[in-house]
């Protein structure tokens, strides 16, 4: 049988067969060019236009904007891109314990609020110095 069949999905059907008689060829072009300068920036521009619908361009405004560091803990070199999961604006760029610990307290502003007075309440005396 010659060239693709009319039918979307015997077509759909053949390309999954052909994807999968080659799966391996695939995969291995595949990760060989996100190893490549190239891959690497396209690979970032894609997931940042797809996940967060903002530009390369945007995200390195916010970058430079932040000096390359953690909008939170003002420390610690920017790894993730912090985004609100109900509209999906990005808030700002984090560290990875920053946007772990958001997420561990569920973006809930009111958690976060109990957890600051526990720490408040429980807080462990100040050593003296001198």
């Amino acid at each position: 049988m010659m060239g693709w069949p009319a039918d979307p999905v015997e077509r759909k059907k053949r390309k999954q067969a052909e994807y999968l008689k080659h799966r391996e060829i695939y995969l291995r072009r595949n990760a060989a060019y996100k190893k490549t300068p190239a891959g690497q920036i396209s690979d970032k521009g894609w997931r940042l236009k797809k996940r967060y619908k903002i530009s390369k361009e945007e995200w390195l405004a916010l970058f430079t904007a932040q000096g390359g560091i953690c909008a939170i803990c003002i420390t610690n070199p920017i790894k993730h891109t912090d985004h609100c999961h109900y509209t999906g604006t990005v808030r700002g760029l984090l560290c990875h314990k920053c946007n772990v610990g958001i997420g561990l307290f569920r973006d809930d502003p009111a958690l976060l609020a109990r957890a600051i007075a526990y720490l408040k309440r429980n807080k462990a005396p100040q050593p003296k110095l001198g």
